[in-house]
């Protein structure tokens, strides 16, 4: 499928990307890409493609074929550390914070990447806690102790640390009741709004698409759809097949 115009000048752009767990093809010549201020969603089913696809732009695994560029530099021959000190910050699915650290210690964590400096780590924390009082709230507690919509947050608030410039979101609405699901897709908002890309994988597909700019949907390895979220909202095969009809 193509791309839409100023794909060229895209923040993230991921061209022919393969993946293969040894002979199993896990992705096939994934094409996508994000452009800078956006919510990009990324829909599918379970063991369609899209933890591998986010594992693979963290640096975590290593593409067979294809490329995955950042500002027009290439990305995919980097080491974690190394992407994430360019601004891309990954929280995971399954959130694996330190249950036995506390809150704020989860947090220090995330600033690995800042400036070694006391007041660089403080305006980060600042700015975490601004968006998730409850964590402030419960910073010196055990993170293990917490809830798992606050464990979400404080997985995303580790994220933030980093002050990313684009932000990978691996399923964070799983396992949380409906009401802590609208609550974190809002915040997901209100990072968007604060100036940082995202980057959605979610089977939430209702909610995804609802905040997002743009949507891929992505099936047995390969994007078989792609465009704005609201025309996919519409869509009669996402509707089928992601909708609830």
């Amino acid at each position: 499928m193509t791309e839409p115009a100023g794909a060229d000048h895209a923040l993230l752009s991921v061209d022919h990307l393969s993946v293969a767990y040894g002979a199993i093809r896990a992705l096939r010549d994934v094409s996508l890409h994000i452009q800078a201020g956006q919510i990009v969603a990324l829909i599918g089913s379970n063991g369609a493609g899209k933890t591998t696809l986010l594992r693979t732009i963290s640096g975590l695994l290593r593409p067979a074929d294809g490329t995955i560029r950042w500002n027009g530099d290439d990305l995919h021959t980097l080491a974690p550390h190394r992407i994430v000190r360019k601004g891309i910050c990954h929280v995971p699915e399954g959130r694996q914070i330190f249950a036995n650290l506390s809150v704020r210690e989860n947090l220090i964590l995330g600033a690995y990447s800042l400036p070694h400096d006391k007041a660089s780590v403080q305006s980060a924390m600042r700015n975490v806690f601004d968006l998730f009082p409850i964590l402030d709230e419960r910073k010196h507690q055990n993170a293990g102790t917490l809830s798992g919509g606050e464990q979400q947050m404080l997985a995303i608030g580790r994220a933030l640390m980093g002050q990313p410039k684009l932000l990978l979101l691996d399923e964070p609405s799983l396992g949380l009741a409906p009401l802590i699901v609208r609550k974190i897709f809002q915040i997901i908002r209100d990072i968007n709004a604060r100036g940082t890309t995202i980057f959605l994988v979610e089977q939430n597909a209702h909610m995804a698409l609802t905040i997002a700019h743009r949507g891929y949907v992505l099936q047995s390895g390969q994007v078989q759809l792609h465009g704005p979220a609201d025309r996919l909202l519409q869509d009669p095969q996402v509707k089928e097949a992601y909708l609830g009809g």
